[in-house]
């Protein structure tokens, strides 16, 4: 029989999966055994276990109930991780809080939440490490800072591509045609993340078509966006990827304005609306 520690690492590495694939509702019950399985121990080596698994949890929280959730969540995290001296998932939650910080449109606390710990960042896994560099890289567009960007997601691509990180490393190539879709270059934006659909990806899918419906609409191939961008809410609908979905709304609604269909587009606004306004997502909304 598998010992009650080895269960507990084997669920929590299905959950990290699932996060990445964007499976949040399958994240949630790995994760969750794995918590029940060590909720009892005191043993410094699973107490680290324990907060390994809140850390990864934090992720489907964010999804189901908002920011506040999962940042509740990494406090947990955080507490578990010095009680046991594992300084690395201190700094792990740090990056993975950033991660959620970007994802509710926080953008300058996802920055200084990653600059906080940069120096730290070493003592992380190489994939940990690239994906520390890609949550950066991808927040620093939102500022603006097109340099950083793509310096970040440099970074991230090869730092992933070493380890064999290969989900990571497609998301920073992704993130690259989003850096491109910014500054205009749309045969680029549209190369690169074509390249995560034309592959064996383990990329989250419903995000990828989100991002490439955006670069169908800046192109002016609006039946191409549709297509994208339903298919995308059909899947994130259906992982029940809640913030994923009020953004593909948006760029629905974006889509249905430019289409001139004005009575659609605030059906999508409006839902996209009250999509953040349940999670607290203030820049979204």
């Amino acid at each position: 029989p598998i010992s009650a520690p080895t269960s507990a690492a084997e669920l929590i590495e299905q959950g990290i999966k699932d996060n990445a694939a964007g499976r949040p509702r399958e994240a949630a019950l790995a994760l969750t055994a794995a918590c029940d399985l060590l909720a009892d121990a005191v043993d410094p080596a699973l107490v680290a276990l324990r907060a390994r698994a809140l850390i990864a949890l934090a992720v489907p929280r964010f999804e189901s109930h908002g920011l506040s959730a999962g940042v509740d969540v990494l406090e947990r995290a955080r507490a578990e991780a010095q009680a046991a001296g594992a300084i690395e998932l201190v700094v792990l939650a740090q990056v993975q809080e950033a991660g959620l910080q970007a994802r509710s449109g926080r953008w300058a606390q996802s920055v200084r939440a990653i600059d906080d710990v940069d120096r730290d960042l070493e003592v992380l896994s190489d994939r940990e490490r690239a994906v520390a560099y890609l949550n950066r890289g991808l927040a620093k567009q939102y500022l603006a800072d097109f340099t950083g960007s793509l310096a970040d997601l440099e970074v991230a691509h090869e730092v992933a591509a070493r380890c064999g990180a290969r989900d990571i490393a497609q998301m920073a190539r992704h993130n690259q045609g989003c850096l491109a879709l910014l500054k205009g270059d749309i045969p680029a934006a549209l190369a690169l993340m074509t390249q995560g659909l034309a592959t064996e990806s383990e990329m989250a899918l419903a995000a990828t078509l989100l991002d490439l419906g955006r670069a169908y609409i800046e192109a002016g191939l609006l039946e191409e966006a549709r297509t994208q961008l339903w298919r995308g809410l059909h899947l994130a609908t259906g992982d029940r990827l809640n913030h994923t979905r009020g953004e593909l709304l948006i760029e629905l609604a974006r889509e249905a304005v430019i289409a001139a269909e004005p009575g659609n587009a605030a059906i999508y606004a409006r839902e996209a609306a009250g999509i953040f306004d349940r999670f607290s997502a203030v820049a979204w909304r």
